[in-house]
């Protein structure tokens, strides 16, 4: 077997599609197949499996979070996010929110951290759909709740 790492021709836009060799991926079952076996470490995007593992390129986020389920209020909220590849994440400890700065000043950009180094990329309506539950902290700024714990929705200025 060759474990010599490969680039494959397989690119993920900023929509979230997965494209091969120019064309895209249209068989869902296929992307799912691809993301099961998708991780991110040392700067690179890998596919891996037992017999073979190569680099492919991702424009922003592999995933986009489309839609989410918010339940609760207070620190006692719970958010639950879906992607595009329709699986369910819990916004919570171990898939947190993070906000980094947009190309824009005054626009954040919120992603959320899965699994095996990856994030998806909060879809604007749903991001929309956090801020109009968001919170204030002692420092007045907006966040929202989650199993207990408290995400900010704005950039940290550190």
């Amino acid at each position: 077997m060759d474990m010599s790492p490969h680039t494959y021709d397989i690119h993920i836009a900023d929509d979230g599609r997965w494209y091969h060799e120019g064309g895209e991926i249209k068989r869902m079952g296929l992307v799912k197949l691809f993301a099961s076996v998708l991780s991110y470490e040392n700067a690179q995007y890998w596919l891996r499996t037992p017999a073979e593992e190569g680099v492919i390129t991702v424009a922003d986020a592999p995933f986009i979070i489309t839609s989410c389920d918010i339940s609760g209020s207070g620190d006692s909220q719970l958010v639950i996010c879906e992607d595009n590849l329709q699986r369910h994440w819990h916004l919570g400890p171990e898939h947190p929110l993070e906000m980094r700065a947009g190309l824009r000043a005054g626009e954040p950009r919120p992603y959320m951290h899965l699994e095996k180094g990856l994030v998806a990329r909060l879809a604007r309506p749903v991001f929309y759909a956090l801020a109009d539950k968001a919170a204030f902290d002692a420092a007045g700024r907006a966040g929202i709740w989650s199993g207990g714990h408290w995400f900010p929705l704005e950039p940290n200025e550190d």
